[in-house]
């Protein structure tokens, strides 16, 4: 409101007449509310003059109180209406005015033809204000009108024209005429849409239509799968917050919403991550869910034709199961998601993980708010979609290809009314907008303003839900939205930045031209050239259209394509600092193309850098590494370009120089405010402590500063990186597989610098072999002479490693700290303990002199705040070494906990780690950041798998082992028992050959179903896998392959035993494993089979070895579990050969589970030790066990 109209109105409150009154206050409302634009005021011009105030103002307030409850303009161009009585009386309007002649129309298509950027601001909702000298020059009053030049006609009974209702009628169409100005020419008979002959013209200008959510679908599409390789190009961690940027792209001018809507939404927005953050979710409410879900092979989200989610199915077969409540399913899929554990994401489908990986992306996308909204049509009414600003932002657009090459096709389904898959792309927009739209509407659901939202507009962007607007309404939050959209047609304009070197005339030259983007060569054309040729007449209005929506940021462009001959701008160097910096980004956003000069390409600003070298009087010789502080000096210096800078040559570089500036034929850029920064940071830089220089070093990166290193550190690092082969201990009883002789190297070298190891070889590769060979070369060089090794490991591995010691290192000496009668001795070598003993005796165990401690099953550390964590690590030892099958880097916060460890405090804090690597990798795809932490950790973790090739040549193609267990109390109780009653009763029938076999083996297959689980024999008690010494194992194992993804298959003789399995894996995993016995028909064990081989989540399969022993293909397992041997080696091969077969890709690892000291053990080494006894077996099967005198039968059955 200007100042004049203040004054006017303060004089109607000190006595002017009520006629003047209403008379102002009638023409300020359609001023305000209806003459928005100045093409608006000035068509209602004639209705703001006419003499009948009363009549005004009464039509004024029908039209305020929306009594106009329809408006059309037919094909006629008669303006059809309906207007409300306050008595709900309906009266019909009609409205024509005089068209144009056939001539008038006929110019004013000459004058938009010849004017191509008239026509094209014309379409965008605008109208340049030239056309009113144009107008008035033709005489042809499509801005305006003359009573007379109206039909105009009302049902009601008022004589008058025009009466309230046609003024009401009146004022509405100059509110459409602020909305969209081609009314103007439709009102004279002229249809500017209709009128453009050329077909690329027109869908130029119909290129701004709505979409459909229903033209998203695609009805015949085939099924692409996921698609795991493509995970490695992700990278969430670059974005830049656009909170401001992205909306400062928006007109600030709306007509379709009163106050400042660029504002409300930035704030809204803003307050959704804020939500997030505020979250706190219960890891037990969908604990069974998580189980379920790693079993459901496909998953799929069904939304309907309003873009509403119906629900979160699992697809089994033609069966689509919900599993959520439907009003609770967006909000139950994001504490499913935030209650992952990261590590466990490779057990889940395909589907989830997919799923999984797009919500990660839009969380990323609300902390930078890099997502823009977009209205599409849906079945019923209009929605605002908030989707990922891959219109604008590069590194979006990248990151939403990748997940549309990624994920499966059939993530998202539209039921509409059939079920369709979504084109790629749209797939991952709508699957965001679902995240987005739903942190955005709960933020504003909490917000105390959510009650007096304004439905047509506010509810529309905010609620996620369709909205009824009108389409002039929607037409114009369409066009206002435009600016996220440009440039992506065939013809799109460009900017082409020239540099000037002469010294007089130094700057820069800025030329717009086009480029035509469906090329195989991208080809340039000159703007003028464009314009004039007719050639590319067809593609004026969609570039123009363009170059009308960047005036608005560019002003200076308008000088360049309204018909001026030159297209260039030039600029001093002053002058495009603030171009380049404030105008570019905006255009780039804009996704309109900048061609730079190579000296602008590369343009830097001034930064701070850190300098490592070594100190002058130091020398590198004989230097513990972790001593390295005393030999390293840190210099902070200032990196411009790719050169690093003492400060003084920095200043000196600078000196009466500010902005861009030009140094070796590249620019670069400061500010007061960078040079104030960077000499504060000089003053008081970063401190860096020794771990993190060290990791600096090994990174190249350290939090963001560019890194140097002289020549003598990097020499000293390279040798840490290095691995000299070192000769094995001269009495090890075992020869080294040149991987093994590799690792067993690297560990060594890293105690020569004092230094721990993580020794993380996959299963079966020999880690204890190696590690073994190790300690044994430290007895050999005297580290034992006055110190000893500290072995901790899980009980169940006890005995293991003391076999492994007698068997490939008998010099050695060991013994183990266990049970309750534990004592230590200062005269063993090493000393074999288990992790609760750690714990319980930690003050006693830190009383010895340890040279090493080593853990095996790292793993049991990985939890960073227990008590058995803490005892571990406060065990004082020159060298920490780790072991782990578990591959760690899918669990960041578990291998810091063993890193700290390995070598104490390398890594920070708990907190600094988590800040530093584990949330950007594991939850922003952080590639640079997972590169500098794999370069920092490398010395310190050897990682070999069974699939290297390097590693795949060393090794057999079936590695076979026995894999011991111990007797649990009850079950020795129960086996004692046994052999006292079955001795004792033989005695009677020493004459009686028939009857003393049969309780033979009778007796021997009791023992056997003993050593299982006691339960298997009793058929009452217990039935847990702790009361068995093979169960707490095969519980062990199993854990340590499900980890790695990997397939096993577990032979047993006994049905009971089978079923016993099967609870407790699906206790422990939360699955349930097939079963494969006597009882199941032809179908099932084929439908098994198929299922194993081809379903990535079958991992598990039980089989009867007589029902499965023979005729089977299941190379999808790499693992092979005997759990109760048939003591006759050829069943035995022929079930192992399931999978070691023609088709196996892997090795096969095979586990023969034997119970320690019973007759389990002594008849497999019997068998093994003897091939005419295992050639008997082959004939006899277990017959020949009953044949066996006395004296041998009894030295077989007592434990040993």
């Amino acid at each position: 409101m200007n100042t004049s109209k203040v004054v006017d109105l303060k004089m109607i409150n000190v006595g002017l007449n009520q006629d003047l009154k209403m008379s102002y206050i009638c023409t300020m409302m359609i001023e305000t509310v209806y003459g928005k634009t100045w093409w608006g005021r000035r068509w209602l011009q004639p209705l703001l003059e006419w003499d009948d105030k009363q009549c005004l103002a009464k039509g004024e307030k029908y039209a305020q109180n929306g009594a106009v409850v329809q408006l059309t303009i037919n094909e006629q161009y008669v303006v059809e209406a309906t207007v409300l009585d306050f008595g709900k009386q309906q009266y019909q309007q009609q409205l024509k005015l005089r068209p144009l002649s056939s001539k008038d129309q006929e110019k004013w298509l000459k004058v938009l033809k010849d004017k191509p950027n008239w026509m094209s601001a014309l379409f965008q909702q605008k109208l340049q204000e030239e056309l009113a000298a144009v107008d008035e020059q033709m005489d042809t009053n499509i801005l305006s009108y003359q009573w007379a030049d109206w039909g105009m006609a009302c049902s009601c009974s008022t004589k008058k024209t025009p009466c309230k209702h046609l003024v009401a009628v009146l004022l509405i169409l100059g509110q459409r005429m602020d909305r969209d100005p081609l009314c103007l020419f439709q009102l004279r008979g002229l249809n500017l849409l209709q009128r453009i002959e050329n077909k690329p013209q027109k869908e130029s200008v119909e290129g701004q239509n709505i979409h459909t959510l229903a033209s998203f679908g695609v009805e015949h599409s085939s099924a692409k799968p996921y698609d795991m390789k493509r995970a490695a190009g992700l990278d969430f961690s670059n974005f830049e917050n656009q909170l401001k940027r992205h909306f400062q792209l928006l007109p600030h001018q709306t007509l379709f919403y009163e106050g400042n809507l660029k504002r409300v939404l930035a704030q809204k927005t803003k307050k959704a991550y804020r939500f997030y953050q505020k979250q706190n979710y219960d890891k037990d409410q969908f604990r069974a869910l998580h189980q379920q879900l790693k079993q459901t092979k496909d998953l799929a989200l069904i939304i309907d034709a309003n873009n509403q989610v119906i629900n979160l199915f699992a697809l089994d077969e033609d069966k689509h199961i919900p599993l959520f409540a439907s009003d609770r399913v967006l909000s139950n899929c994001v504490i499913l998601f935030e209650t992952i554990e990261a590590g466990d994401l490779p057990q889940y489908s395909d589907a989830f993980i997919a799923l999984y990986t797009v919500y990660r992306f839009c969380i990323k996308l609300l902390q930078t708010q890099n997502f823009l909204p977009r209205l599409v049509a849906t079945a019923s009414a209009y929605l605002i979609q908030w989707i990922p600003a891959a219109a604008i932002n590069p590194l979006i657009k990248k990151q939403v290809e990748e997940l549309s090459l990624l994920c499966p096709s059939d993530l998202l389904l539209l039921e509409s009314p059939v079920l369709k898959r979504l084109e790629p792309q749209e797939q991952i927009f709508n699957l965001c907008h679902l995240w987005l739209s739903y942190f955005i509407q709960a933020a504003t659901e909490l917000s105390p303003e959510f009650a007096t939202l304004d439905k047509n507009v506010e509810y529309c962007f905010l609620s996620g839900k369709p909205t009824d607007l009108s389409n002039g309404i929607a037409k114009q939050i369409q066009s206002w939205l435009q600016p996220f959209y440009l440039g992506q047609k065939q013809y799109a304009p460009i900017l082409k930045i020239k540099e000037v070197e002469e010294e007089e005339k130094r700057g820069f030259f800025i030329t717009i031209q086009v480029e035509d983007k469906r090329s195989q060569n991208a080809t340039i054309i000159d703007l003028n050239t464009f314009l004039k040729n007719n050639t590319y007449q067809a593609h004026h209005y969609t570039v123009l259209q363009e170059l009308n929506h960047l005036v608005d940021y560019y002003p200076d462009l308008e000088a360049i394509w309204k018909g001026q001959k030159d297209t260039t701008q030039q600029y001093s160097p002053v002058e495009f600092e603030r171009i380049f910096f404030e105008i570019l980004p905006i255009l780039r956003m804009l996704n309109i193309s900048i061609v730079l000069p190579k000296s602008l390409q590369q343009l830097t600003r001034p930064r701070l850098g850190v300098s490592i070298g070594k100190k002058k009087d130091q020398s590198a010789k004989g230097k513990s590494f972790m001593n390295i502080k005393s030999l390293l000096t840190v210099k902070w210096k200032v990196v411009v370009g790719d050169e690093m800078m003492e400060a003084m040559e920095f200043l000196k570089l600078l000196k009466g120089k500010e902005g861009l500036i030009k140094h070796k034929e590249r620019y670069i850029h400061l500010d007061k405010a960078d040079l104030d920064k960077i000499l504060a940071q000089l003053e008081t830089p970063p401190i860096a402590t020794v771990n993190q220089i060290i990791q600096a070093v090994l990174s190249t990166s350290f939090d963001g500063y560019k890194v140097a290193v002289d020549q003598e550190i990097q020499a000293l690092f390279k040798a840490l990186r290095g691995s000299p082969i070192i000769a094995p201990p001269q009495t090890l009883k075992a020869t080294l597989r040149p991987y093994q002789q590799v690792g067993y190297s690297w560990m060594y070298k890293n105690a020569q610098l004092n230094l721990g190891s993580l020794i993380a070889d996959d299963m079966g590769l020999g880690k204890t072999l190696q590690v073994i060979s190790l300690l044994l070369k430290f007895k050999e060089e005297g580290y034992f002479d006055q110190q000893q090794a500290l072995v901790i490991v899980p009980t169940s591995l006890l005995t293991n490693w003391m076999n492994e010691i007698k068997k490939f290192a008998p010099l050695l000496t060991a013994m183990t700290y266990h049970g309750a009668n534990r004592k230590l001795s200062t005269r063993a070598n090493v000393i074999i303990t288990t992790y609760g003993i750690a714990r319980i005796d930690l003050n006693l165990l830190n009383q010895l002199d340890w040279y090493c401690t080593v853990i095996d099953e790292a793993q049991h550390i990985k939890n960073a705040n227990t008590a058995q964590t803490d005892a571990v690590k406060s065990i004082q030892a020159t060298i920490n070494i780790a072991m782990s099958g578990t591959p760690v880097e899918n669990r960041l916060k578990e291998y810091w906990s063993i890193m700290d460890y390995v070598n104490s405090n390398y890594l920070g804090s708990m907190l600094e780690f988590t800040t530093k690597y584990s949330d950007p990798i594991e939850k922003d795809y952080n590639q640079e950041r997972l590169e500098a932490f794999r370069k920092a950790t490398a010395p310190f973790i050897l990682r070999r798998l069974k699939s290297d090739r390097s590693i795949i040549q060393d090794l057999p193609d079936k590695i076979e082992q026995n894999y011991e267990a111990n007797l649990q109390p009850i079950q020795t109780e129960i086996y004692q028992k046994i052999v006292h009653d079955t001795l004792r009763d033989l005695s009677q029938f020493k004459d009686d050959k028939k009857k003393r076999q049969g309780l033979i083996l009778k007796l021997m297959g009791g023992l056997k179903q003993v050593c299982n689980h006691p339960y298997q024999y009793l058929n009452t008690g217990g039935q847990g896998p702790e009361q068995s010494g093979k169960g707490q194992r095969l519980m062990d194992l199993l854990a340590r392959i499900q980890v790695h993804q990997e397939k096993t298959l577990i032979f047993t003789q006994y049905r009971k035993m089978g079923n016993l399995m099967l609870r407790w894996i699906k206790e422990r995993f939360g699955f349930e494993p097939m079963y494969l016995h006597g009882g199941c028909s032809r179908t099932q064990r084929d439908a098994m089979v198929d299922a194993f081989q081809n379903d990535r989540q079958q991992r598990i399969f039980i089989l009867s070895l007589k029902a499965a022993g023979t005729g089977l293909n299941l190379t999808a397992a790499n693992h092979v579990i005997h759990y109760d041997l048939w003591w006759n080696p050829a069943v035995e091969a022929q079930a192992t050969d399931r999978a070691y077969r023609i088709g196996q890709k892997k090795n096969v690892q095979v586990y023969r589970f034997i119970t320690k000291g019973t007759l389990e053990e002594k008849i497999d080494a019997m068998i093994q030790s003897k091939k005419a006894l295992a050639n008997m077996t082959v004939a006899l099967g277990e017959q020949w066990l009953g044949d066996l005198p006395d004296e041998a039968l009894e030295a077989l059955l007592v434990i040993s």
